[in-house]
């Protein structure tokens, strides 16, 4: 049974990555973008076991943009799991990338990664996240760097506050564990440098 279930997972999460990788291949064969799609990126490291990026997007022979996908589930919790974000960021940082996203095909969060790490747009309406449109305004806006040029957010929920909050909660407690060089912070601290990046990030989400 356990077996089983592996494959399973895989398969999930190899579809929305074949399903992205398709559009995007699309597009650049259309000539709409120019630059290059890698399909499992090999991230080598110093003293450390090379790692995968699932797509990286390469503009004028740079890295622009990298997608991790995950399987899809309930309200999108495995996507909503701080692991996700950094292990999308840590690959961003590797390769030098100003943006990375996390997706399951159902949701997709993208960020910017440049004096600081925050969400600029988040999409969940049916079908919007496999759709060539949407991904030819993102990457013709980040390609330009004009942020401001993505397609709006769809709208909040519940769902994404609680989402955000803990996030910004999450990135609070390791820039306070970093500082004093402890797990055990101080609760006041944590939950101020909390507030603030939360604030910070909903309005980095135009029309959030």
């Amino acid at each position: 049974m356990r077996a089983f279930c592996i494959v399973i997972y895989m398969a999930s999460e190899k579809m929305c990555q074949a399903k992205l990788f398709s559009i995007l291949d699309r597009l650049f064969e259309k000539k709409m973008l120019i630059g290059r799609l890698v399909f499992e990126q090999k991230i080598k490291r110093v003293n450390e076991l090379p790692i995968w990026a699932d797509l990286v997007i390469y503009v004028q022979g740079k890295p622009l943009l990298v997608i991790e996908t995950k399987k899809p589930s309930l309200r999108g919790a495995r996507l909503k799991k701080p692991k996700t974000l950094f292990q999308a960021l840590q690959y961003a940082i590797h390769l030098n990338s100003p943006y990375f996203a996390v997706t399951d095909c159902k949701e997709l969060m993208l960020f910017e990664r440049k004096q600081e790490v925050r969400p600029i747009r988040y999409y969940y309406k049916p079908g919007k996240i496999v759709s060539e449109e949407l991904w030819e305004k993102i990457l013709t806006a980040l390609s330009t760097d004009e942020v401001s040029k993505l397609p709006p957010s769809d709208k909040r929920s519940s769902e994404v506050e609680k989402y955000l909050l803990g996030m910004a909660r999450h990135m609070a407690w390791k820039i306070l564990a970093n500082r004093y060089k402890t797990v055990n912070v101080p609760r006041n601290e944590l939950r101020k440098l909390t507030s603030e990046i939360y604030e910070i990030w909903v309005k980095s989400l135009v029309g959030f």
